[in-house]
Parts: C-alpha cells; sequence; structure tokens
C-alpha cells in the first residue's frame, strides 16, 4: 500500500486482475505528519505523504486495508506526482484507479476520470 496525506499547510493496465495479490498504494487526506516533516516509513512529495506497503492483498483487501487506516488508495492527481510515485516503484501495487471490463472507461475510486489517457 502507499498512503498520501497533506503536510501542514503553510503560507506558500499493467492488466493486473482485481483478485490477484499485489501490494498497494493508497492516500490519507488527513495530515500524517509531525511538525513539517512526514511520519516515520513516509515518503513526501510536495504538500503530501506517501507510505508504500509490502503486504500482498487483492484489490477489495486493499481497499479495506486502506480504510482501516483512515486512508484510500493512491489517486495520483498530476504528472509531477506520477513521477515521483514511479521512481519509487519495482514491483505491481494497487492504487484507486479501476475499470469494469475492458471496454468500459478507467476511474478513480472517487468516480473521477484520470488526468492522463489510459
Amino acid at each position: 500500500m502507499v498512503f498520501q496525506g497533506r503536510l501542514p499547510e503553510l503560507p506558500l493496465d499493467n492488466g493486473t486482475q482485481e483478485n490477484s495479490a499485489s501490494k498497494n498504494i493508497t492516500v490519507k487526506e488527513k495530515p500524517l505528519y509531525t511538525g513539517k516533516e512526514c511520519k516515520s516509513k513516509w515518503s513526501c512529495c510536495g504538500q503530501k505523504c506517501y507510505y508504500i506497503s509490502d503486504e500482498l492483498k487483492n484489490f477489495e483487501e486493499s481497499k479495506k486495508r486502506c480504510k482501516e487506516m483512515d486512508s484510500t488508495l493512491l489517486k495520483i492527481e498530476d504528472k509531477e506526482e506520477l513521477n515521483f510515485i514511479q521512481s519509487r516503484l519495482s514491483y505491481f501495487y494497487w492504487i484507486g484507479l479501476s475499470r469494469k471490463g475492458t471496454r468500459n472507461q478507467w476511474t478513480w475510486e472517487d468516480k473521477s476520470l484520470p488526468f492522463l489517457k489510459l
């Protein structure tokens, strides 16, 4: 899992099947910081903190685990965030992007569409 949270406000298809086991990346909207830094074992990019899990779970189990940690699967917002995540991964990971069948459109868990054409 990769969890994502926000730092304090400052003035300034790999084709993986839903039931297969993968690590996952999750997002946390509430602050996950101590002072101005992310908590231990979390990585920072911009105003967000990320946690990359080594737990192997299917898509639904990954979503459940994120919820247990008051988080959701990762939603990539822009190219900078995509590059940050790609630079840290060397395995298949679940994120909050899926589609129902090969003819359907990709959507994030919040039902929004990806910023890049997939």
